[in-house]
């Protein structure tokens, strides 16, 4: 089992009750996943919580506890605006595209006259 927070991502064995922090490698980062999933010996995240929104794909050494290699399945294209909330079909990742996150607070829609249609993005994941 695998779980994410705003700082990074642990890994933890429901077996012994053990909890290990996944290390993200050099230069990587598995901070501020805002939807995290298993795919193939991998992790797909959805990361929102640092500024820079984005979809990734972090393969995972074979005791999972590091990645070894990362992939970028999304980067500040046009079409997307807050990613979050995802599901995989196959070997697409389809998730929320543009959320709005930013313009509900207190429970509450800020600005109706900004809500924009909901968009849905798919993108192929990496075996």
């Amino acid at each position: 089992l695998y779980v994410a927070d705003a700082f990074g991502v642990v890994q933890v064995d429901l077996r012994n009750h053990s909890s290990h922090e996944v290390d993200a490698g050099p230069s990587n980062t598995l901070a501020g996943a805002d939807g995290l999933y298993w795919y193939r010996n991998s992790l797909v995240a959805i990361q929102n919580s640092f500024g820079l929104p984005r979809v990734a794909q972090f393969r995972l050494s074979p005791d999972g506890r590091r990645v070894t290699a990362t992939t970028i399945l999304e980067f500040r294209t046009p079409f997307v605006a807050l990613p979050t909330t995802g599901a995989i079909d196959g070997s697409q990742l389809y998730f929320m595209s543009n959320t709005q996150v930013d313009n509900f607070r207190d429970e509450k829609i800020v600005d109706p006259t900004k809500l924009e249609p909901v968009r849905i993005s798919a993108v192929p994941l990496q075996n």
